[in-house]
């Protein structure tokens, strides 16, 4: 896709991924996903775990196609939304572990 808008963030002739379409596609398959997949037991919360997991790893995937320079690093290495989706499947993983174990007993 070219974005050559005046308004555009970065107005240039330079060609990019779509990835708005990449992340909207992702996000329709993590949906349809979720919503076949029948839940445990009501109130749980596994299937909003496991959202939260697929959406952090869809978007480190999209991240890598944005090619934009701007969007911050830390440590120069790892992208800001790259170290937030890391938390969030920290955090997502650690309760889906902790209600799987509250549910065994």
């Amino acid at each position: 896709m070219r974005f050559d808008h005046p308004l555009a963030a970065d107005p240039s002739s330079l060609l990019r991924h779509p990835v708005q379409l990449y992340e909207a596609f992702g996000l329709l398959a993590i949906a349809l996903f979720l919503l076949l997949r029948p839940p445990a037991r009501v109130g749980d919360a596994h299937r909003a775990l496991g959202y939260v997991i697929a959406y952090a790893v869809l978007r480190t995937i999209v991240e890598r196609f944005r090619g934009d320079a701007d969007r911050g690093l830390v440590l120069g290495v790892i992208s800001t939304a790259d170290l937030v989706s890391l938390a969030l499947v920290t955090f997502a993983a650690f309760a889906l572990v902790k209600t799987r174990r509250e549910a065994a007993v």
